[in-house]
């Protein structure tokens, strides 16, 4: 008799469990469906902005408001690392040495991976970068592309033919966040 018991609490349970999980994968994907995407935080402005024909970016852009644009460039961490801007283009020097198949001064790579890469935590962590979204995003996303790129040619790990991937994936990162900031100041600028 205990055997019958044990069967049927078996049989039992296999009939409830699996429509169960059945349920809980459909209303899982519901709920997924009503969470906020792109990173946009809840407090930010629900104004959108299309992107200029054929930009690589996005279709459509968090708009940042103007006093939001200012306290991001006038923070003192987000002022600093946006400076490593200025390395960009030693990197892009040393990309296209080695997109040429000329010899790469490893030990300045290096050197420039280093201060990329320090740059990377104050757009990543800030809270005043974090209400920044979209330029912060764009700015973290071209330096850790040169960054990367920097660290792979000190460690003399770039072909010729992945170098220039590598050139033509850190120039459109580039560009990318040159246009985000361009259009922020512009907009910021006029009003």
């Amino acid at each position: 008799m205990n055997l019958r018991m044990i069967r049927g609490t078996r049989q039992g349970t296999r009939r409830w469990v699996l429509p169960l999980a059945a349920w809980m994968i459909v209303i899982g994907g519901l709920s997924a469906c009503t969470v906020q995407r792109g990173g946009v935080p809840p407090t930010a402005p629900t104004r959108l902005e299309e992107s200029p024909a054929g930009s690589p970016v996005a279709a459509v852009r968090h708009m940042l408001a103007c006093d939001e644009f200012a306290a991001f460039m006038s923070d003192p961490e987000v002022r600093t690392a946006l400076e490593t801007r200025t390395l960009w283009p030693e990197v892009i020097a040393e990309l296209e040495k080695a997109a040429a198949g000329k010899q790469v001064d490893q030990e300045h790579a290096q050197q420039l991976s280093e201060q990329l890469a320090t740059a990377i935590p104050a757009l990543h962590e800030g809270k005043i970068a974090e209400k920044n979204f979209e330029s912060s995003r764009l700015a973290i996303t071209a330096i850790r592309a040169s960054e990367r790129a920097a660290e792979r040619l000190g460690r003399k790990e770039l072909g010729q033919d992945v170098a220039k991937t590598e050139l033509a994936d850190l120039k459109q990162a580039i560009g990318d966040y040159e246009e985000q900031a361009k259009a922020d100041e512009t907009r910021c600028s006029s009003t």
